[in-house]
């Protein structure tokens, strides 16, 4: 376990949950009636339909990585052919040995990817007491009257401010430790 500390601004700490809830938002929306008011009749069924689907990250469904087979449809218990052989229990753990590490290996590939793209344009800034730096004009609230902008106009008001000289660093990841 990690600890990942995400702000108002970039909640976007764990893009797995992430792109799954959007993926269950997505499939709910094409079954829910026009009032939204029966989503609830349909967890179950996208639950299911999510964790049969293969995920491009790992090569397997959620169901194959949780229980070492496919689960069973109407349609799977009545084809003879989706029922093998029964195998050992040696011989089930290797292979679920296998796979799993198939797996992990893999999410490592996938993270690896969206970490050079999700950090392809991000910049490290670390600032010491002198430097001057600009603030951002979005996360100021309490301005003085003579830099207020109101209506319209604030879309034209100056995006960030400064220079401000730092003066003392805080590194807020000790607080969390």
């Amino acid at each position: 376990m990690k600890l990942a500390v995400s702000t108002a601004n970039h909640p976007e700490t764990d893009g797995q949950t992430e792109r799954a809830n959007r993926t269950s938002e997505d499939m709910l929306r094409a079954f829910v009636e026009p009032h939204h008011d029966d989503w609830e009749r349909y967890l179950t069924s996208v639950e299911f339909a999510y964790n049969k689907s293969q995920q491009t990250s790992t090569g397997y469904s959620p169901f194959f990585l949780e229980h070492g087979q496919h689960p069973h449809t109407p349609l799977s218990l009545t084809n003879p052919r989706a029922h093998p052989q029964k195998e050992s229990a040696e011989e089930f753990a290797a292979c679920m040995t296998k796979v799993l590490n198939n797996a992990k290996e893999c999410l490592k590939a996938a993270q690896a990817q969206q970490a050079k793209y999700a950090n392809k344009d991000r910049q490290t800034h670390k600032f010491a007491p002198g430097d001057k730096v600009l603030l951002s004009s979005k996360f100021v609230s309490n301005l003085p009257s003579a830099l207020q902008v109101t209506g319209s106009g604030r879309k034209f008001a100056a995006r960030r401010w400064g220079p401000f000289e730092v003066l003392e660093v805080i590194n807020l990841m000790s607080h969390f430790a």
